[in-house]
């Protein structure tokens, strides 16, 4: 039987607290997770490989989570999930561009396990 391939996550955010509530929901998923925490690195990533889930939050250093996700969508459309992390709930209302949840921060492990858990066609994976 040949290895199954982890689903991988790219986490960017420059928040410690936020990484690690991520982190630790992400693993428990069965994920592996690469953190960037810088825009400018994040979007050159995202430019190398296409993760499976992104968990971006839009207060990067460099580039704006908001620059990162418009580029984003114009790059892969909406063929990737992403889940937004903000302080500011109202400044994603405002933007048009097409995310698949939003987390107010500060959050908790159990705030992303509950989203996405609820995101339609969500893939369960075994931990």
């Amino acid at each position: 039987m040949l290895p199954v391939n982890p689903p991988q996550a790219l986490l960017l955010s420059s928040d410690h607290g936020a990484i690690r509530a991520c982190q630790t929901a992400l693993h428990e998923l069965g994920y592996a997770v690469a953190v960037i925490h810088e825009g400018r690195a994040a979007l050159a990533a995202l430019q190398q490989t296409a993760p499976d889930l992104i968990v971006l939050d839009i207060q990067l250093p460099g580039l704006s989570g908001l620059e990162i996700l418009t580029a984003l969508r114009e790059m892969s459309g909406a063929s990737v999930r992403v889940i937004v992390l903000t302080a500011d709930v109202i400044c994603m209302h405002l933007t048009g561009v097409q995310v698949d949840a939003e987390l107010l921060k500060p959050i908790q492990p159990a705030d992303l396990l509950d989203v996405l858990h609820a995101l339609p066609e969500f893939p369960q994976t075994d931990s």
